[in-house]
């Protein structure tokens, strides 16, 4: 998808999440209605300057304007499998990165204790 689309559905998404028109945002952002229209579309793409407003505004890291949605159907998965899905899959990324910070730790003391005083 162009990345001035994928950012234009984000900001509208985000937007419309905290019950914001189109003018608010705009005054809010200090730019004009149809500045924001014409980024909403994806026919603008914004600075570096008004990412930054965004992101104050909405309380979005800048990355997420970029990230495209995936979605996935759910619907008739039992939700006990999906908990348990979710629960998986929270387990297995707090051990990856407990496992890296742990790996982190040994380098960083072996680094440590192979130095000469």
């Amino acid at each position: 998808m162009d990345i001035k689309k994928v950012f234009g559905a984000n900001l509208r998404k985000y937007r419309k999440e905290r019950s914001l028109s189109q003018e608010q945002l705009a005054e809010k952002a200090g730019v004009s209605v149809k500045h924001i229209g014409a980024l909403e579309s994806g026919s603008s793409f914004v600075s570096a300057e008004l990412l930054q407003d965004f992101c104050a505004v909405l309380g979005v890291p800048a990355h997420f304007f970029f990230m495209e949605e995936h979605s996935i159907d759910l619907s008739g998965f039992p939700m006990n499998q999906i908990d348990q899905l979710v629960h998986g899959l929270l387990i297995r990324d707090a051990n990856i990165i407990s496992n890296e910070i742990k790996q982190k730790i040994l380098a960083f003391s072996s680094g440590v204790s192979g130095r000469s005083p």
